[in-house]
């Protein structure tokens, strides 16, 4: 009786928690707060959503995991520079895979600046050092400039089997949150900006905590279709 008690009773403190998250967002939205100030609120969202979603089997062990996840250590960039600075010094370290999205109108060569140019340009330099690394990016293409950038994408998967890109259908109205994965263990996530150099960002650095975003991207991943045939077919 009481393990059924426990999850309904932490199912209706998450929707009560998820409501609050919506309002803050409305307010947020009315006040023009800075997107920074909205990361934590997005991202205790997630954790609820996930929690919800997901079986609990544990009352206690599920609070002990938001508890290591809330207090994980989070870093906040003020713009691209020091963001995609940060983002390829974890690139350089990264072992084994990385997993990005690209959910932008903006393809990488609209972002000016010595450090998000470095980034986009080492990605394939790190991709070339093992056949046994990969990098999973995950697209959306809304305009012209970025279809052309597919295409180059396109081109370079048949040079590089172990770059895999999917594109996934996005309005134009919805709000999003682009992250990049470093080897399931670290979490970069950063808004999509009207301006790239301006774009605010946050990392969370936590193998607990980068769990909940594997899980969102394999969700993600799924949902999207390959660039080949979403090529063919437009």
């Amino acid at each position: 009786m009481r393990r059924r008690i426990f999850p309904d009773l932490q199912r209706k403190v998450f929707v009560g928690g998820l409501v609050i998250m919506l309002a803050w967002s409305i307010v947020a939205a009315l006040i023009a707060l800075p997107p920074s100030w909205q990361i934590p609120s997005i991202f205790a969202a997630l954790l609820m959503i996930i929690k919800m979603v997901s079986p609990i089997e544990d009352m206690e062990e599920s609070i002990q995991s938001i508890r290591t996840s809330v207090e994980a250590p989070v870093t906040r960039y003020g713009g691209a520079e020091d963001f995609y600075r940060d983002l390829v010094r974890s690139v350089r370290h990264a072992a084994s895979y990385i997993d990005l999205t690209h959910i932008r109108d903006n393809p990488p060569d609209d972002f000016k600046g010595p450090a998000p140019t470095e980034y986009f340009t080492y990605l394939l330099d790190w991709l070339a050092i093992s056949n046994s690394r990969t990098i999973r990016r995950v697209i959306c293409i809304r305009n012209a400039e970025m279809r052309a950038w597919a295409v180059q994408l396109h081109e370079t998967t048949q040079k590089r089997s172990n770059l895999h890109i999917r594109v996934i259908e996005c309005g134009s109205e919805i709000p999003i949150i682009n992250i990049a994965i470093i080897d399931g263990n670290k979490v970069y996530m950063t808004f999509t900006g009207d301006i790239p150099e301006r774009t605010p960002g946050a990392s969370i650095d936590d193998p607990a905590t980068s769990h909940y975003f594997t899980e969102y991207y394999a969700a993600l991943w799924r949902a999207s279709e390959p660039l080949e045939s979403y090529l063919q077919r437009h």
